[in-house]
């Protein structure tokens, strides 16, 4: 059986009951007013005040004072809804945490737990809830003090999303879900089932009157227009209202429908399926956060494990150990460093004279000096014949790069100048690698048009010739040209 407490602004409430991660079991409810002046939005105005009345409550109904579960709806604790990566707690907490920096790991805690998993998306639905270490240390002394110990911290709207989630409320709607506290309305407002946005608002307005009836309306504009800033299509369907009168209900729900488009469903948050009163006859949404706090939390890693047992005193002591740590640590990190040196040195040294000791032997070993010598022999042997074969190999490569001057050359001299003139072919000049002949032509204009020909043939690296002159007979013209072969002049088939 599971004790669950919740403090607000005006009432102190006790559930009595069990639960699983699907449904809950109400089995006796505990209440009274909260004095005046001790609470404020869950900021806690009054300690001793308080804890003079929780001591007194706890042993008029003579109550269990050991693992009990608390929750506080209160701003000062921040509540995430997120999709995270499946992976175990331990890396959920790293992955979760990543928002507290490291010069407020001392000043936050931080709790989770998994709301639900999606196997195909390989993800979690995680409820993160974090808040400063002295608001949460500050409810851990004034519970210690009237001797009571906390098991549980968590937030009020947290576990109500939660309820809602694991109960399938409105499963695929666009909903919200307005809780009254005193004078205090928490909204939640889920998208197609799933918590997106809540916000507390302060209203001033006495319930009853049609003043109140448009500042709940408002409130829901408010969320109207928030949903369209974040370009969420589909309307608003449900409103269920909680904490509120049956009156107050029909009074919100008609200036709901003047202030907003759409049809929208309004009614009182009651019947949920998964929930069990017993014989307790006290309406569910007069009592939702402590009765959400009876559902088993899986994978649950609460704010407490995180701030630790005697709170601030706790911070503290991790503090000045931190400081004793970082004092130490130069020196532990200096003498490590010093003993890694030490021993790499000695390993060094050792194999360094091992290998020493291993080179003497093998340069004192009579057959190893024999194969040097051998060695030595040979690489001179070897350097003689790859100077000859550098020689022979030079001296082919220079035949190669002479041209052939083979009949191949005349042919093509005389054929170039077959229908132009006569060619008389004299002598080849291996020096230059040069053809030297005598043309006749008929006109000047056929000496150039050779001379062209024979530069497109590949057999000719280029031409020369020193002029021309006319016959004495004034028949035709004389030309001295000389003609340097290619590399591959006479060496294929031209």
């Amino acid at each position: 059986m599971a004790i669950t407490a919740f403090l607000s602004n005006t009432e102190i409430l006790v559930v009595k009951g069990s639960g699983t991660a699907k449904s809950v079991n109400v089995e006796k409810v505990y209440s009274m007013a909260m004095p005046e002046g001790c609470m404020l939005n869950g900021i806690i105005t009054d300690p001793q005040e308080l804890t003079d009345t929780i001591r007194a409550f706890w042993n008029g109904h003579k109550l269990p004072v050991k693992g009990i579960s608390l929750i506080i709806n209160t701003s000062q604790i921040k509540v995430r809804v997120v999709d995270i990566p499946l992976m175990s707690v331990s890396k959920s907490r790293n992955y979760l945490s990543r928002d507290i920096s490291d010069d407020d790991a001392d000043k936050r805690a931080m709790g989770f737990y998994r709301m639900s998993k999606d196997a195909k998306k390989k993800t979690s639905k995680m409820c993160a809830e974090t808040a400063d270490v002295d608001f949460i240390s500050g409810y851990i002394q004034v519970f210690e003090e009237a001797g009571i110990s906390l098991k549980f911290i968590n937030s009020g709207i947290g576990v109500a999303v939660n309820l809602f989630h694991s109960l399938s409320l409105a499963e695929d709607r666009n909903y919200i879900v307005m809780i009254q506290d005193g004078m205090s309305i928490t909204s939640a407002y889920f998208v197609e089932g799933n918590y997106f946005y809540s916000m507390t608002t302060r209203v001033f307005n006495n319930p009853g009157t049609e003043s109140y009836g448009r500042e709940v309306a408002q409130i829901v504009s408010q969320i109207e227009q928030f949903a369209k800033t974040q370009n969420i299509e589909e309307a608003i369907s449900v409103i269920y209202m909680a904490g509120i009168p049956d009156n107050d209900v029909y009074l919100c729900a008609e200036a709901i429908r003047m202030t907003i488009a759409g049809n929208v469903q309004i009614q009182k948050l009651g019947g949920l399926k998964g929930v069990r009163l017993g014989t307790v006859s006290r309406p569910i949404d007069t009592m939702l956060y402590p009765m959400a706090g009876l559902m088993s939390l899986t994978d649950h890693v609460n704010i407490l494990e995180a701030v630790g047992k005697g709170g601030a005193e706790a911070v503290e002591a991790r503090k000045a150990k931190k400081r004793k740590i970082m004092l130490v640590l130069p020196y532990a990190a200096a003498f490590l460093i010093m003993t890694v040196i030490t021993i790499a040195v000695f390993v060094n040294k050792h194999r360094r004279e091992k290998y020493l000791d291993e080179l003497n032997a093998y340069n004192s070993d009579p057959e190893n000096t024999m194969d040097a010598a051998e060695y030595d022999q040979m690489t001179s042997a070897a350097e003689v014949l790859s100077s000859h074969y550098g020689g022979l190999k030079l001296l082919t490569l220079f035949q190669d790069s002479y041209p052939l001057p083979n009949d191949t050359i005349p042919k093509i001299l005389k054929k170039e100048a077959a229908d132009l003139g006569d060619v008389s072919v004299g002598g080849y000049d291996a020096g230059r690698g040069a053809f030297d002949m005598r043309a006749e032509f008929e006109d000047v204009e056929s000496i150039n048009v050779y001379v062209e020909r024979l530069l497109k043939n590949p057999a000719f690296k280029s031409v020369d010739y020193t002029g021309y002159s006319k016959n004495e007979n004034d028949e035709g013209w004389t030309a001295m040209i000389s003609c340097i072969l290619a590399e591959t002049a006479g060496k294929e088939e031209q």
